[in-house]
């Protein structure tokens, strides 16, 4: 009998040992570039998915929902007020609301180059750019001298190893997008400043191309500016456009457009969490940020992630969007 009973005992404690962890809730807020019918075709599937990926890392979260906010902003606050454990945000509302407690846990990653920032040469090599594009959780700006006249002097003197002046860049017609546009505007603003104490509203000839990024593409193949500013893989998105109507090009995007300088690195939008907060404890937390990145990952890419164009995941600190608060300053100075 007491034999019986000890093995009882023991099967027990077995069953104990490796019963799952209960978790009482768990919501989710995200602001996708969706439709509600889409997101409310996905959102289940999601939940189901997240909810079976945490029962392999041995916890059974009881209720599990995804919430659709209206906007980032609303579902920072959800977060900030207890609706939701965790959201998906954009990186300028995580510095509109971190003051009120908002953590970063997790960073989208991008295609992005992975070369080194201080050397222009291997970043006008098309086979280096190509095989160093890989997920990456920060990108850059970039600033081009095309193919006119003045741009191919400039271009020469580089070539030549000179650095160029002021005088140099502010004798030459600038072309960009919106302000607003980190890529477009204010990354590379804040290059001029951190070089020459100036800033692309200072220059003497610098125009706002209002289309967007395809009609400041057919202007500067056109050679109607000098230098523009975009996006670090913005030849990669318009190489097979190059020659076509328009664009008029004979030669290659990546001879006729040379990158010169680059800003300093953007990140990516954020998961968030509470700072502080008392209802998970940090194994959980640790084991979250694992399931969602593999549920981000391309092997096993969630469709609600692939609707929302997230591809990939990556854990995160504060530290990692310290290059972002001088973009943030400058928005800031914009819109007020």
């Amino acid at each position: 009998m007491k034999k019986f009973l000890f093995l009882g005992l023991l099967l027990l404690q077995a069953c104990t040992a490796f019963a799952p962890t209960p978790i009482e809730s768990l919501t989710v807020a995200i602001s996708p570039n969706i439709s509600v019918e889409t997101f409310n075709q996905l959102d289940k599937d999601f939940e189901k998915e997240l909810k079976a990926q945490l029962r392999e890392e041995g916890y059974d979260v009881q209720k599990l929902e995804l919430i659709r906010a209206t906007n980032n902003h609303q579902a920072g606050e959800m977060v900030i007020s207890g609706l939701a454990d965790i959201a998906f945000i954009s990186k300028l509302t995580y510095f509109d609301q971190k003051e009120l407690g908002l953590m970063p846990l997790l960073t989208q990653l991008e295609p992005s180059y992975n070369l080194d920032p201080t050397v222009m040469d291997v970043w006008n090599d098309q086979t280096q750019l190509a095989a160093s594009k890989t997920l990456q959780p920060t990108h850059r700006a970039a600033l081009y001298l095309g193919s006119s006249n003045r741009a191919m002097e400039l271009r020469n003197k580089l070539n030549t190893g000179e650095q160029l002046t002021w005088i140099d860049l502010n004798g030459a017609k600038w072309c960009h997008v919106l302000v607003t546009s980190l890529e477009g505007y204010i990354y590379p603003s804040l290059w001029l400043i951190e070089n020459y104490d100036r800033r692309i509203v200072e220059l003497f000839d610098h125009e706002l191309v209002i289309r967007g990024y395809d009609e400041l593409m057919m202007r500067v193949a056109n050679q109607e500016c000098d230098i523009i500013v975009g996006p670090e893989d913005i030849r990669d998105q318009y190489a097979s456009k190059w020659s076509s109507e328009g664009y008029d090009r004979s030669a290659s995007i990546y001879s006729e457009l040379e990158l010169f300088a680059l800003t300093d690195a953007i990140p990516h939008d954020v998961v968030v969490y509470l700072e502080g907060q008392t209802k998970y404890d940090e194994v959980f937390v640790q084991d979250l940020q694992k399931v969602l990145i593999e549920l981000a990952s391309s092997e096993v890419k969630n469709p609600l992630f692939e609707q929302m164009q997230i591809k990939g995941l990556i854990e995160t600190s504060p530290e990692h969007f310290d290059n972002y608060a001088k973009a943030y300053d400058y928005l800031q100075e914009i819109f007020n």
